[in-house]
């Protein structure tokens, strides 16, 4: 891949869970549903949950493991299965879910100048829920579900929901900024494609290292609210594809971060 441009680009592809709203505020009632659903005690399902989110600060995928072990239950492979499905049938009330803090400000910014996509991986249902439970037609128009395409095949960081992204947009990978905030299958494709990548430290994988240097974004931001200051500042920039942070304590919010480097 050459030299990451961020001038001229036409169209932004964000991903969802975790990069633009916390997934707990949505997997804490989807686990109360699913309790009504497996007739569990909501009330400890929620305690349960809640105490997770607060002690480890993220809602894993380990969650479902201790929410059943703290009613009582069995946390077979059986019994996971069927609660996981159980919450993907929650569906949230319209605005009842929340964008990150400062979130809704930079998707309207950066509506006013950009075409902006989302795109997400899993059940299909459950994953338009969110976005009709986060609104997020307000703000873009283009969505991409990966599952739509070929099932769980078709997730990243196979490249056709990618490809999809760009053709539904109109825009070039030269002239597209996608944005996650999973180290492993975010960014290796976009960049292959000729994308420029940022990287926010939100969510489930914020303490998560890149597996390879191939996997690195070329940027990284604390969250999505500092993107329009990251395309402001960086508009006259060229940077290599490594590694660059966006330190909230910074002046300069182009400078090498002092993050280690992964190893290659």
């Amino acid at each position: 891949m050459g030299d990451v441009v961020l001038e001229n680009l036409e169209g932004i592809i964000f991903d969802l869970d975790d990069t633009l709203y916390n997934k707990a505020d949505w997997l804490v009632p989807a686990l109360e549903h699913a309790a009504r659903i497996m007739a569990l005690d909501e009330h400890r399902v929620w305690e349960a949950a809640t105490s997770y989110v607060h002690s480890k600060g993220v809602a894993d995928v380990n969650i479902f493991n201790h929410v059943l072990l703290s009613c009582g239950q069995s946390d077979s492979a059986l019994n996971i299965r069927a609660f996981v499905a159980a919450a993907n049938n929650y569906r949230p009330a319209s605005g009842s879910l929340n964008l990150w803090p400062g979130a809704e400000a930079a998707l309207r910014q950066l509506g006013s100048r950009y075409r902006l996509a989302v795109m997400a991986d899993g059940l299909v249902e459950a994953q338009n829920a969110k976005i009709i439970g986060l609104r997020l037609a307000s703000f873009c128009s283009v969505f991409i579900l990966s599952d739509e395409i070929d099932g769980i095949r078709s997730r990243r960081p196979d490249p056709r929901p990618y490809r999809e992204a760009l053709s539904r947009m109109g825009t070039r990978a030269s002239r597209t900024l996608f944005v996650g905030d999973n180290p492993v299958k975010d960014f290796i494709r976009a960049r292959q494609l000729g994308m420029a990548t940022a990287r926010v430290m939100t969510g489930e994988y914020a303490n998560m290292d890149y597996p390879s240097r191939e996997h690195a974004a070329d940027y990284t931001i604390s969250s999505v609210a500092r993107l329009p200051e990251l395309l402001k500042n960086g508009a006259s920039h060229v940077l290599k594809p490594s590694v660059r942070n966006v330190e909230d304590d910074q002046d300069d919010p182009l400078s090498p971060s002092s993050r280690k480097q992964p190893s290659a």
